[in-house]
């Protein structure tokens, strides 16, 4: 830690001409490294070390986006330039880019109805202001599912043969093949502007109380489905155990109530069927989260890791799938009552 510390002092020093500051590593980030900036006066930044996964032009497309939202008034995390006008600031070490901080703080998990109704309203509004946005590349269409990624885990077989861990990660394999015989296809749909990563640490919550201020993290922003997109939401808000957690749930409360906040505020912008195919998608996106884990728990190389609570990648990538696995089978287990909430709701 001591070590990418003195690196951001480095860069912060040399390319913004902050000086003295207090710097803290910030919780959330699976991917990106994000570290809190305080100087003198209470002025704050963030400053992120940027994964080797995303191209510069990523960066690019996060100005775009969040000043998009910022001349309607929205609250989004803007990027300053380096003195050198740049917005990523690339080196040895690393790519590196600073924002503005947002006075605020982000979840792991729901913890009320109140702050699921929130969520729903800041994603609604999020989706009708972000499609008028230009400049967003669309690229070909992404294939989706648990059945997706089983090539790249049957690769990560081949390549670790021998790993500790293999012998979990088949048998999760073989949960997630099983889980599957259960679900519907997936339909498809037009594809939109969406966040593409509306987990719930992706909000940012106003002090003392379950207002949501706004969106963050805009790495992930492209042309998606909406039903994908929602489902990503679901399975992240709907689950009150934590990513780090074996077992997951599926809260149907909460699930009615971002469900109905989110069709009172889009109102008739987006096609019915599109919000209602997000429930069996949901099912289908933990099973293609938790066979991403999978893959990681034999590669090591993609998710950041817990290494105070867990001894390798390997093992926190374990429990990561087994919950994922497990939340499924609870939302199947109530298949029945989460489709009466749509029936009740659109």
């Amino acid at each position: 830690m001591d070590k990418i510390l003195k690196q951001c002092h480095s860069v912060l020093n040399d390319q913004y001409d902050i000086g003295d500051c207090i710097i803290a590593p910030l919780d959330g980030g699976l991917i990106n490294k994000s570290f809190s900036v305080k100087v003198s006066g209470n002025t704050r930044f963030v400053l992120q070390k940027i994964s080797n996964q995303f191209e510069s032009t990523v960066t690019d497309k996060i100005n775009i986006v969040s000043n998009h939202l910022i001349a309607k008034g929205i609250d989004a995390p803007q990027i300053i330039p380096t003195n050198n006008r740049k917005l990523v600031f690339k080196e040895s070490s690393g790519n590196w880019r600073l924002l503005k901080f947002i006075n605020g703080f982000s979840k792991k998990t729901v913890n009320s109805v109140e702050e699921a109704i929130e969520l729903a309203r800041c994603l609604g509004q999020f989706h009708l202001h972000i499609q008028d946005c230009k400049g967003i590349e669309k690229k070909p269409r992404r294939e989706r599912g648990a059945e997706n990624q089983l090539k790249k885990l049957q690769a990560a077989f081949n390549k670790f043969p021998d790993h500790k861990s293999i012998k979990e990660v088949s048998m999760c394999a073989n949960a997630i093949r099983k889980n599957q015989k259960y679900l519907p296809s997936p339909q498809l749909f037009p594809e939109r502007i969406l966040h593409g990563d509306p987990k719930v640490s992706n909000f940012l919550f106003a002090k003392g109380g379950s207002v949501v201020k706004c969106m963050i993290d805009f790495d992930t922003v492209g042309w998606a489905e909406l039903s994908w997109e929602l489902a990503d939401a679901f399975r992240s808000w709907c689950n009150p155990s934590s990513e780090d957690q074996l077992a997951g749930t599926f809260d149907l409360e909460i699930f009615e109530a971002a469900m109905c906040s989110y069709a009172q505020t889009v109102e008739t912008a987006f096609p019915v069927e599109e919000i209602t195919h997000s429930l069996p998608v949901t099912a289908h996106i933990f099973l293609e989260l938790a066979m991403r884990f999978l893959v990681d728990a034999l590669e090591e190389e993609y998710f950041g890791w817990d290494a105070d609570n867990f001894n390798s990648a390997s093992s926190h990538n374990l429990v990561r799938a087994k919950g994922q696995i497990s939340a499924c089978e609870s939302l199947l287990a109530n298949w029945s009552k989460a489709n009466q909430v749509l029936s009740n709701i659109l």
